[in-house]
C-alpha cells in the first residue's frame, strides 16, 4: 500500500508540473535487467517522459515516469534524477548525474524457491551519463546510459542490476 501511494504521488507530482518546467524529455529506451537467478537476462524497450527544472546553469532535476515492457516482464513507475552539466550552453553538452526510479514489474515467471510471485515492487537507482546535441533552437537530441541498482521490497528476488541506453529529445517550454 505505502509504494503504491508513493508511485501515485509521483506521478501527478509530475502531471502537475508542467506548467512550472523548464523543459520536457521524451524518450525511448532499451533496457537489460540481469535476473538474480543464473538463467540469463530479460530485455525491454520502453518510453518515458520527464519534466526537467533548471536549479543552475550546470544543474538540472527532473520528476520522470518510465514504462518498459517486451520480454517477459513489463515495468511501469516513476522517479527523480539529476544532472550535472559540464557545458550546457555549447554545442555538445555532457553530462552525469543519478536518478531513482519507483517501479512495479508484472509478468514475471512465478518461482516459489526464489518467492517470487509474478507480480513485485522495488527501486532502481543509480548513475547515469549522457550527450546532448542542439537540433533547432528549443530542441535537443540526446543519448544517455544509466547503471542500475535494484533494492526494495521484492523485485531484488527477481533482478539485481539494469542497464539502460536512452534517446530522445529535451524540448523546452
Amino acid at each position: 500500500m505505502k509504494s503504491r501511494t508513493i508511485l501515485v504521488l509521483l506521478i501527478v507530482g509530475a502531471m502537475t508540473s508542467v506548467a512550472a518546467a523548464d523543459s520536457w524529455t521524451i524518450s525511448t529506451h532499451y533496457l537489460r535487467l540481469n535476473q538474480s537467478v543464473p538463467s540469463g537476462n530479460t530485455d525491454n524497450w520502453g518510453v518515458a517522459v520527464s519534466y526537467d527544472w533548471w536549479l543552475s546553469p550546470h544543474q538540472t532535476f527532473a520528476l520522470e515516469a518510465v514504462g518498459s515492457w517486451d520480454n517477459p516482464a513489463e515495468l511501469y513507475g516513476g522517479g527523480v534524477n539529476t544532472k550535472f552539466h559540464l557545458s550546457p550552453w555549447g554545442q555538445w553538452d555532457i553530462y552525469g548525474g543519478f536518478y531513482a526510479d519507483y517501479v512495479h514489474a508484472k509478468g514475471l515467471p512465478k518461482r516459489p524457491v526464489t518467492g517470487i510471485t509474478g507480480s513485485e515492487d522495488g527501486w532502481i537507482y543509480g548513475p547515469l551519463v549522457g550527450i546532448r546535441a542542439p537540433m533547432t533552437p528549443s530542441t535537443e537530441f540526446f543519448v544517455q546510459y544509466q547503471y542500475g541498482w535494484i533494492d526494495g521490497n521484492g523485485l531484488p528476488k527477481a533482478f539485481d542490476e539494469a542497464n539502460w541506453i536512452i534517446f530522445g529529445f529535451e524540448m523546452k517550454i
